[in-house]
């Protein structure tokens, strides 16, 4: 999980979102998580939580993220879970049981993301896959601005912006496409457990400004509220912790 921090005095820089101004204007207070600053909540974080117990927006970009390319990408999966969980193309699995996510998005695509884990975490999953031949290794995290609908109504709400059938038979748990949503390209990512009502949306630095507020303007129904980053940290532990329960 990203280490949240104080916000950096004026003479450190930090890197920011697309996002940033958004948040700024709506009043966010912002910290410091692995050198970017990040909308910690906007206001009480525990109103927020309560608020976003329907279906809570969150912008995750800051979240590291790290590419690899080539004619290597399948012996690297299999390296990296023996288990074969990566070895189609679409298929999304956790390294480890808090681990980052990896995302088979092509046969020689491989994208592995924090998710709600730390940056340290994930470069070690790289580190692993970059000692293996034929792979090239790119830095993604200013590739994607990333967003997570956090709630029972993401699907419904994405749904209404793009064509492709987000149905559990489709699109299920641990699985990944790529689409237009809201007339643009995006990439989908549904968790494996223990985020089962969680999507990631990917889309480029450059329309994450419209693909954001189009998904406020469909998800106003479902009384959808934007969430900063401590929100969204604990509305995915109890998420997990809910399915824990369930089990024991």
């Amino acid at each position: 999980m990203h280490r949240l921090i104080p916000m950096a005095t004026p003479g450190q820089p930090a890197a920011r979102s697309p996002l940033a101004d958004w948040h700024a204007a709506r009043g966010a207070r912002f910290t410091l998580a692995d050198g970017w600053k990040v909308a910690a909540s906007y206001g009480s974080v525990e109103q927020e939580v309560a608020a976003a117990k329907g279906l809570g927006l969150a912008d995750v970009t800051a979240q590291s993220k790290i590419g690899f390319l080539g004619n290597g990408v399948a012996a690297a999966a299999l390296a990296l879970l023996a288990d074969g969980s990566l070895r189609a193309a679409r298929a999304v699995a956790r390294l480890g049981p808090a681990g980052p996510l990896g995302c088979r998005l092509a046969s020689d695509h491989l994208l592995l993301f924090a998710g709600r884990t730390c940056s340290a975490a994930l470069e070690e999953s790289a580190a692993r896959l970059a000692q293996m031949g034929d792979v090239r290794r790119y830095d993604a995290t200013c590739t994607y601005a990333v967003f997570c609908l956090l709630g029972a109504h993401g699907t419904e709400v994405l749904s209404r912006l793009t064509a492709l059938d987000l149905s559990p038979e489709v699109l299920p748990s641990a699985a990944c496409a790529e689409t237009n949503v809201a007339g643009v390209h995006a990439l989908l990512i549904r968790p494996p457990e223990p985020l089962p009502t969680a999507i990631y949306i990917c889309t480029s630095w450059d329309l994450a400004a419209y693909l954001w507020q189009r998904l406020l303007e469909s998800g106003q129904f479902a009384g959808i509220t934007p969430i900063g980053m401590e929100t969204y940290q604990i509305l995915a532990s109890q998420a997990g912790q809910s399915i824990a329960d369930s089990r024991s």
